[in-house]
């Protein structure tokens, strides 16, 4: 099974036949196990993630627990979708949490939060008890940190000493309004967030960490260790990157690798002192000054990468995004979650409607905000089964109740229509209340409107509801466009 030059399948086929005999031999279940860290291919070791999941016993989960940190992190999602299908197997994930084996880094947030909810009670308990346990001391530490500079990072600062300390601090690995490097994400747009939540991130880079930008260790047989991440992969090569350029290693030459579940960008920025910072945040956030994303996450309802609609397992029937992260439309940004990202998992609301899978989302969300607005940017206005799906006799029919509540009391009503805000996503047929967002999607379409807010009060959250029809409506991202 470690010659390359069989084929894959029959190597596969060999794991699953040697598993299937396990009871004769202790050292088969470890021996399939080590070959999730050899020089193999990322489709051959999938598919032992698999095979290894499938044995009913302890032996399975103990070797996808045991080899977890040294996953790629694609193959660390995948270990882990089999590993919380058994108890038994989430008790051995957690005991590696409790040792330190695992890193809670390396599960990430959706992870995290499907630890938290795991049907097993007592795992969700022991969950939360193990995350106070770790991260407690830590947490209380950072947000007294946060606080001590949230204040000072709203008021106005110094643009041009900003964009030195950006270019000194930041610009080698972070591209901001087209220049810098590509190693960390792209931060144009990111001032739509707002100042807190920029240095919420800036001093604490591990609290959420887009999966493309994990830290990877790699150790070669010759005693070099390296680290990056990793930009591709082949069957003989790994290719990395970090600050000192792109780089490829031969699989053959590679002893250990690890994924940290680590930002490669550093902590300490506290080190800026309370003007620097301040002036770099008013830096980033100057462009978008007049906008704020409004946060979805507890909202979201479904992950766009599987099936949205009428089967969960239909991959095609979903939104297809050309990428994820901060998108301007005419000029507005949006943000489009990455599921991976998300602390739930999800990142697109799908409210209840339609036909098969769709009618089990709920029919209405609540999104929490606290910003004063004089509109809101809805990225969405498609469903399933909208128009003109059906013809015209479903035209005009209400689709969506949006409903904007006050920190006064007071409440403003927007009622959203098929074929009118509302089109099919599987195609691109064309309605007067809102219009295409280009380049979003790579099939069908995603649309944009906007709603005019009336009432100068802040906004306390948002609700969206459905009226349980033959549409399924579909909301990407909003965008608050501030007084």
């Amino acid at each position: 099974m470690t010659d390359s030059s069989i084929e894959e399948a029959t190597r596969v086929e060999a794991a699953k036949t040697l598993l299937g005999v396990r009871r004769y031999d202790p050292n088969i279940v470890p021996f399939v196990g080590a070959l999730l860290t050899t020089d193999t291919s990322d489709s051959l070791r999938q598919q032992l993630v698999q095979a290894l999941g499938a044995i009913p016993d302890t032996s399975g989960g103990g070797q996808l627990v045991d080899h977890f940190s040294e996953l790629s992190t694609t193959l660390q999602l995948n270990a882990f979708a089999q590993i919380v299908k058994r108890s038994v197997w989430t008790s051995l994930l957690l005991d590696a949490l409790e040792s330190r084996q695992i890193s809670l880094n390396q599960l990430g947030s959706a992870n995290i939060h499907r630890l938290k909810t795991h049907s097993d009670r007592d795992l969700a308990k022991r969950t939360l008890i193990l995350i106070a346990d770790i991260r407690g001391p830590e947490e209380k530490e950072m947000e007294h940190l946060i606080a001590t500079f949230s204040q000072v990072v709203e008021e106005p600062g110094n643009l041009e000493n900003g964009r030195t300390l950006f270019a000194t601090n930041c610009g080698t690995c972070h591209k901001f309004n087209g220049e810098g490097g590509d190693l960390a994400p792209d931060l144009t747009g990111m001032g739509a967030h707002g100042s807190r939540d920029l240095l919420t991130h800036i001093l604490d880079p591990n609290r959420v960490v887009e999966p493309n930008f994990v830290s990877t260790s790699v150790e070669t047989k010759d005693g070099e260790i390296l680290d990056g991440i990793v930009v591709g992969e082949n069957t003989s090569t790994v290719m990395m990157r970090n600050v000192t350029g792109t780089f490829e290693i031969q699989k053959q030459d590679i002893q250990n690798r690890r994924s940290s579940g680590l930002s490669l960008m550093p902590a300490g920025f506290e080190a800026l002192g309370s003007d620097g910072l301040r002036d770099m945040i008013q830096y980033l956030c100057a462009d978008d000054s007049q906008y704020r994303i409004i946060d979805l996450q507890t909202a979201f309802t479904a992950n766009s990468q599987e099936g949205i609609y009428a089967n969960r397992q239909s991959k095609k029937e979903s939104l297809r995004f050309k990428q994820f992260g901060i998108v301007r439309v005419d000029g507005i940004p949006f943000e489009i979650m990455h599921p991976e990202k998300s602390q739930t998992g999800k990142n697109v609301i799908v409210l209840k409607g339609g036909r098969g899978y769709s009618k089990r989302h709920p029919r209405k969300v609540v999104a929490k905000t606290n910003i004063r607005a004089e509109r809101i940017h809805v990225l969405g206005g498609v469903g399933g089964w909208a128009w003109p799906f059906g013809g015209d006799k479903y035209k005009g029919r209400d689709v969506v109740r949006f409903t904007l509540l006050f920190e006064d009391g007071l409440t403003e009503e927007t009622v959203f229509r098929n074929g009118i805000e509302f089109a099919d996503y599987n195609g691109r047929a064309n309605v007067p209340g809102s219009r295409e967002a280009a380049e979003i999607v790579r099939y069908g379409q995603v649309r944009w409107f906007s709603v005019n807010v009336k009432h100068d009060s802040i906004i306390k959250s948002v609700t969206l509801e459905s009226f349980d029809n033959e549409v399924a409506p579909t909301f990407v991202a909003l965008t608050a466009q501030t007084r």
